[in-house]
């Protein structure tokens, strides 16, 4: 989950803590085991990544039923009429899959 979330100095998700990261992966098996798979291989499949972006928008706005980030980002900034600074907004896609962590040979056990 560190992984993703990034640092608490400069997440990766402004204003989104780790509690609610850490809460709505607890309370979801699906979010556990797309957890579980992030970091299991060197490539990030399109399959997770769909997967982490919808854990992205629950992140943001827990009632949402989309899973597309780019569409979380406009209804969310429609919501509020346009009122939200950009840090408040969820990444867009082409952000987010340059933010998704790479795994090194050191997570995957290899030398």
């Amino acid at each position: 989950m560190y992984a993703y979330t990034g640092c608490d100095t400069l997440s990766a998700f402004a204003g989104h803590g780790k509690l609610r990261a850490l809460t709505l992966i607890m309370r979801s098996e699906h979010f556990q085991e797309v957890f579980r798979k992030l970091g299991q291989s060197g490539e990030l499949s399109m399959d997770l990544f769909k997967k982490l972006q919808a854990f992205t928008c629950k992140l943001y706005t827990a009632s949402t039923t989309t899973e597309d980030i780019n569409t979380a980002r406009h209804q969310l900034f429609c919501a509020q009429c346009g009122e939200l600074e950009s840090s408040q907004l969820p990444p867009c896609e082409s952000s987010a899959t340059s933010a998704c962590p790479k795994p090194s040979q050191a997570w995957l056990g290899q030398k």
